[in-house]
């Protein structure tokens, strides 16, 4: 079991908003990770290891409290909405296949993919005078498409039990959710994660000597 935090970013994205016969596309909308505002970013996750000649290899259940904030300042997203983020969490959960190759007794490279869902809490304030004018607010969390991630990392042991990773994370999620008052949004957005975390091992298992 581990827990971690650290620093997301998310590459510019174009977002699709729809209500009624309105249409607009937003190119290249720029979002803010927001990493250390509250909430934080954050995860925890569970790892599994398997043993003898497979021991190389393990899954893993990832969830990440990702964020993203639009920059609306002297954008066209801007001028039809006063709030637009994802800021509660973009929050990111993945079922993933793992692979190690331990160096030396202490220190373990990994990578891993995956697969899984996002679900957002989406928030959108219309604008008044803007193109969706009226529109009300939406502020709920949302069943929003599929996450594929990717990782790479490096665990280090402190104690039999207990040992600290470092970790680069990419999750790229597709999100399509129903605003409130009868809109749509759809936006996909790349994250990148670059995290430090903490693992606790309730089974310790000591690699055979073929795989130091």
């Amino acid at each position: 079991m581990a827990a971690y935090g650290g620093y997301n970013t998310s590459f510019d994205s174009d977002v699709k908003v729809s209500r009624g016969g309105t249409a607009i596309t937003y190119r290249d909308v720029s979002w803010d990770g927001a990493s250390f505002e509250m909430p934080p970013y954050w995860g925890i996750r569970g790892s599994y290891w398997f043993d003898g000649q497979y021991a190389n290899f393990g899954v893993m259940l990832d969830y990440s409290h990702a964020k993203v904030k639009a920059d609306l300042s002297g954008t066209a997203l801007g001028a039809d909405f006063s709030h637009f983020q994802f800021t509660d969490g973009l929050n990111l959960l993945a079922l993933a296949g793992l692979y190690r190759l331990p160096l030396t007794e202490t220190f373990t490279p990994y990578a891993g993919l995956g697969v899984g869902i996002a679900v957002p809490d989406v928030e959108t304030t219309a604008r008044a005078g803007g193109a969706f004018d009226g529109m009300p607010r939406t502020f709920e969390y949302k069943l929003a498409g599929p996450v594929a991630q990717a990782q790479i990392g490096m665990e280090a042991k402190i104690t039999e039990s207990i040992s600290a990773f470092a970790e680069y994370k990419f999750d790229y999620s597709w999100n399509s959710v129903d605003l409130n008052g009868g809109g749509s949004l759809d936006a996909n957005i790349g994250t990148s994660q670059f995290l430090l975390g903490v693992n606790y091992k309730f089974n310790c298992y000591t690699f055979p000597a073929s795989l130091k």
